[in-house]
């Protein structure tokens, strides 16, 4: 039956095939005899417009000729009387004419072109006839149609009178002419010239002549014996004819003056009105000739020619006619038919073929589709007939249940043994109610749009057993109609697997809590101990020790902040592990941060022997959101790995903003040193949990491996990244991009050094270039090399090269004093008269050095910047302290005492200090978060019940990110182990914001702080030399010098903290600059006037 099949669509497909072929030859035919028609239409009607463009041109050539000479005699016969009086060399011509025989040619004084005046007028009556006659003859010699210069041939024409007795021809007749005139005498010899004409109008009635006027004559042969077309324009005065103008063109220009620059082609031909003379040219070829020849055999069909052009074909030749107007010549064009074939010969050739490529290419595409398409596709549905049987034997050998199912008629179209068996049965009915079960599941959980699922079903077969069978399915189509296609897999043992698997993965999550559990106990109970140890070691180390008893606390400290360090780490790997990790920005400056780091590891790093810099950006200072605690762990681990690792060489910390958008900003925080170096193949596992570049390292330096490892996971929390370059035996590049949210920093001053000339001297390149930037980021103008002339303010040393502290002595002292900044120097400024020392890992030490120097106010040697020995914040403070651990809460007593808060009540839980907090409201509540009974939140719920206003700070060991949540309605919190710095900070901005500060700062006086005594009473010394330096320089009308002495004491009443001065100063900085004397006057004396007032 297939076999039977396959035979007739064989023959079915050719038959399609070859008919195919043979009508689109058919059409291809067709289309080229009808190309052909139109080709040959429109050839000709391509000779038709040249033949229309031809005789309109020979048309209006003789309208225009006609026209001209038409107007003329018009226009002239309107002015007869007006060209009466006109002069004309009268006598002069008649007197010529006597003497020459009545023949003369005439000269410029008549005639713009020459003529000859053939003339036998004499007499007193004949003069004034010849007079009248000269004066046309002149007017006429300036007509376009008369003079060939002007129309490019040579026309014959002469105006004559009625009664012969005056010819005056142009062009000018030839000497035997002229001779032949004077013997015959002129008045026979005109009459011979214008025989033709006079008959001519003789012929027509003297009313009818002007009307029909110009007059054309038949074409004949002259005296000459040339023939020539001829017409003439009679000129009345009144009824009479006085004049008659005649005009000739000679066969030899005829065809060029009607034609013009075209010329004849050899197939138009101009005939006359009887069609028996041919106007034109002569032939110049025998096609020409047979042509006229063709011409003359048909004039009875030439002569029917009308004003509208006619086209016939006659003996294989096709004519085209139309009769002039005016003469009534006969316009012909004439061309053979093989002309026609040759013209279109270019589009006979292609189109032929194109016929003859698409006939083959057509009956070609026909062979070849047989013989290789339609020939392999009945193969093919031979192979897919032996497919379709082996398909069906694999369908029913599978592994994997196959069914297909008809969801528009509810039928299986197709099932594999294995799916009969998995669905427990064999009945229809069985196999039915499966299918439908599997195919309303499919549609609960199959998304709209979505062709193809996989769903889990729960089945109960015939005997009662029940298992899960996966179906997959898809829309297909099967013998026409659609269908979808189920593959089912057995999952009752996937099903087993995963509940093992679930319950080891409970297991396992199990132990993992339980770990985490142990290393957060572990750790809080560790850090518990170490945060009372490390606070009292402070206060230890406040107090009077030796110097050898100095150096064992601070190595004991170095110890404690490595272990603290240690179990920060494992409790942030730990929470990294768990995602528990989190994020706390706060408005922070990064270059503090950085600058913050340097500080810790300074000592460390300088006493092995390696240098130290601290590179920070100015465009960095800026103050931004970020997370100041992650990012001081980050820079910490990187320092702390490259002091570990460098026993040689430099270490360098460094800060640079890489791009600012209005968004965040981005800044890049990099630690460069010279140490061993990370070999390339370990640089990407050096980030990894507990890795180390090599297993010796370990041994050999200490270390867990979870620095790196906290890096950058911390890096990544922040948005940021970090990435490392490094080469063993040369050292080792880390660098941090982070991204920061920008805030606006209030209370900043742009330019602090305006108009201060400054000179860096430094060694090191990095550093020189960094502090330059600095500098000019403050105002400060710096000087590039040795300023040999150019005086300079102040004088930047950091780290000299070799020998260059000597030659500094030899250049000319800076006129307010110099800066030393170095690796040891004091973080405070230290002033030593015009000297000042100050550390290299302080921005803001350098910045209060310069101003200093600036500001003009002298610091004796023995006079501190701050009193170290007295921390007391001058503050009378009742203070209630909720802390579970006995050593914390000594830990914090002994820290306020030291900030001079005797007033002190401790509790021991939330429960004790709410009862305290009711006996006797506090002005301060300092309490821990995690307490027994009533926790840190909860006190702090209760106390805002009763006080709105009630001031509660939070202590925890957790950081800030985890605990932000929890504090975020407290007045502020501290991070164990407290130090008293942070405890002073809180204390103050806590306790100065409350509504009643002003009655808590009501006891301290102004100025009953040690230092401010001292710097006002070194004001008061300096001021009067001051003020009358003011005011020499105000007199002297100078004011760059009144610029700089008020740019000094701007920066002493900064120092002072007066505020209000400081503005007016800057305000006569600025009229200084573009203001008029008589405001400058007026503001100056205003602001010595307060000044003297404020220091009293």
């Amino acid at each position: 039956m297939p076999e039977r099949l396959l035979a007739r669509t064989e023959q079915y497909y050719r038959r399609i095939l070859y008919g195919s072929a043979a009508a689109l030859s058919f059409a291809i035919i067709i289309s080229a005899l009808l190309f052909g028609s139109g080709s040959i239409d429109q050839y000709r009607d391509h000779q038709m417009t040249q033949f229309v463009r031809k005789s309109e041109g020979v048309q209006n050539e003789v309208d225009k000729l006609s026209a001209r000479l038409t107007q003329f005699a018009s226009l002239y016969e309107s002015i007869w009387k007006l060209r009466q009086t006109d002069a004309v060399p009268l006598h002069r011509y008649a007197h010529r004419l006597v003497r020459d025989g009545g023949v003369v040619v005439t000269d410029g004084d008549l005639t713009a072109i020459p003529f000859t005046v053939v003339s036998s007028l004499n007499g007193p009556q004949g003069e004034a006839h010849l007079a009248m006659a000269l004066r046309v003859v002149r007017d006429l010699s300036g007509v376009p149609s008369i003079d060939a210069r002007k129309v490019g041939v040579t026309l014959e024409g002469f105006i004559y009178s009625q009664d012969a007795r005056f010819l005056a021809s142009s062009p000018v007749m030839s000497l035997s002419e002229m001779q032949q005139a004077r013997s015959q005498g002129p008045r026979a010899f005109v009459e011979s010239r214008i025989g033709a004409f006079e008959q001519l109008l003789a012929s027509i009635p003297p009313n009818q002549a002007r009307q029909l006027r110009p007059l054309w004559l038949p074409a004949d042969s002259g005296e000459r014996q040339v023939p020539v077309s001829r017409l003439a324009v009679p000129m009345y005065q009144g009824d009479k004819r006085v004049l008659t103008m005649a005009l000739s063109l000679p066969d030899k220009e005829f065809m060029h003056f009607f034609l013009g620059q075209n010329g004849p082609d050899g197939r138009f031909f101009l005939l006359s009105k009887d069609a028996h003379q041919n106007l034109g040219d002569q032939p110049s070829s025998s096609e020409e000739r047979a042509l006229l020849a063709q011409i003359d055999a048909n004039l009875a069909m030439v002569k029917r020619a009308g004003a509208v052009p006619r086209a016939f074909y006659k003996d294989g030749v096709f004519y085209v006619v139309q009769r002039i107007s005016g003469p009534a010549w006969i316009a012909v064009s004439a061309y053979p038919w093989q002309d026609l074939l040759q013209g279109l010969r270019r589009e006979f050739i292609t189109a032929t073929l194109i016929c003859v490529f698409a006939l083959g290419f057509i009956w070609a595409s026909a062979v070849y589709f047989d013989l290789r398409i339609t020939k392999p596709l009945l193969e093919s549905a031979e192979h897919l007939i032996e497919a379709q049987h082996f398909s069906k034997a694999i369908i029913d050998t599978l592994p994997i249940g196959i069914g297909v199912y008809a969801p528009d008629t509810g039928s299986v179209l197709l099932e594999n043994p294995l799916a009969r068996h998995m669905r427990g049965g064999k009945s229809l009915d069985d196999g039915l109610r499966f299918y439908r079960h599997v195919m309303q599941e499919r549609s609960v959980g199959m998304s709209k749009g979505v062709s193809h699922s996989f769903v889990e079903v729960l089945w109960t077969m015939a005997e009662g057993k029940s298992g899960y069978i996966g179906v997959a399915s898809s829309q297909t189509r099967f013998e026409g109609r659609p269908a979808v296609l189920l593959g089912l897999v057995d999952l009752n043992e996937r099903k087993a697997n995963e509940r093992l698997l679930v319950e080891a993965k409970h297991t396992a999550d199990e132990a993992n809590r339980a770990k985490s559990m142990f290393l957060a106990i572990v750790s809080h109970e560790i850090r518990t101990p170490l945060h009372g140890a490390m606070g009292h070691l402070e206060l230890l180390s406040r107090s009077l020790l030796g110097y050898e008893q100095r150096e064992w606390v601070e190595m004991i400290q170095r110890s404690f902040d490595a272990l603290l360090g240690l179990v920060n780490d494992l409790l942030d790997s730990t929470k990294l592990e768990a995602n528990a990790l989190q994020i706390s920005p706060v408005a922070m400056s990064p270059n503090q941060v950085v600058e913050s780091c340097a500080r810790s590891f300074e000592a460390a790093i300088i006493r092995s022997g390696v240098a130290f810099y601290c590179l920070t950006d100015p465009d960095a200072d800026q103050v931004v959101e970020g997370d100041e605690q992650r990012l001081t762990q980050i820079l910490q681990n990187l320092l702390g790995n490259a002091a570990k690792f460098t026993e040689r060489g430099s270490i360098a910390i460094s800060s640079r903003r890489i791009r600012q958008e209005e968004s965040e900003v981005w800044i890049r925080f990099e630690v460069r040193d010279t140490g061993i170096g990370i070999p390339a193949a370990m640089q990407s596992a050096i980030f990894k949990s507990l890795a180390q570049a090599d297993d010796s390292i370990s041994r050999r330096y200490g270390g867990t491996g979870l620095g790196l490892f906290l890096c950058r996971n911390l890096s990544h929390l922040m948005g940021g990244e970090i990435s490392v370059r490094s080469e063993p035996g040369v050292g080792s590049v880390f660098r941090v991009d982070l991204p920061f949210k920008p805030t606006v920093r209030t209370g900043a001053q742009a330019s602090p050094l305006h108009d201060v000339s400054a000179q860096v001297v430094c060694g090191d390149p990095s550093s020189y270039a960094a502090l330059v930037k600095r500098l000019r980021h403050w105002g400060a103008t710096v000087v590039e090399g040795e300023p040999v002339n150019q005086p300079i303010d102040i004088r930047l040393i950091a780290q000299p090269p070799g020998g260059q502290w000597q030659a500094l002595s030899a250049i000319r002292l800076p006129r307010l004093g110099t800066v030393s900044v170095t690796v040891k120097g004091p973080f405070a400024p230290r002033l030593r008269g015009q000297h000042v020392e100050v550390s290299s890992m302080t921005s803001s030490g350098l910045l209060d050095a310069l101003i200093h120097l600036t500001g003009g106010v002298v610091v004796s040697p023995e006079m501190p910047r701050a009193v170290a020995s007295d921390e007391s914040i001058g503050l009378q403070l009742d203070i209630l302290i909720a802390e579970d651990d006995a050593v914390n809460r000594t830990l914090i007593k002994h820290q306020l005492a030291a900030l001079g808060c005797q007033q002190v009540r401790i509790a021991v839980d939330g429960v004790e200090a709410l009862e305290m907090w009711l006996e006797r409201r506090a002005d301060l509540v300092i309490t821990d978060l995690g307490m027994p009974g009533l926790d840190g939140v909860g006190l702090l719920q209760k106390l805002r019940e009763l006080d709105p206003e009630a001031r509660v700070v939070a202590t925890s060991a957790s950081a800030a990110a985890e605990i932000q949540a929890d504090t975020q309605l407290f007045s502020d919190q501290l991070q164990k182990p407290v130090l008293l710095s942070d405890l002073r900070r809180v204390l103050r901005t806590t306790m100065l914001n409350r509504p009643d500060n002003t009655k808590i700062n009501a006891s301290r006086e102004p100025g009953s702080d040690e230092l401010d005594v001292l710097l006002h009473q070194a004001f008061r010394a300096e001021w009067g030399k001051e003020r009358d330096q003011i005011e020499q320089a105000l007199l002297e009308r100078d004011r760059d010098v009144l610029c700089r002495r008020v740019h000094r004491l701007q920066g002493a009443l900064m120092a002072l903290g007066l505020d209000q001065l400081v503005d007016e100063v800057k305000l006569l900085q600025r009229q200084c600059v573009k203001g008029d004397w008589i405001t400058i006057f007026a503001s100056c004396r205003q602001l010595i006037g307060n000044v003297d007032t404020r220091i009293k």
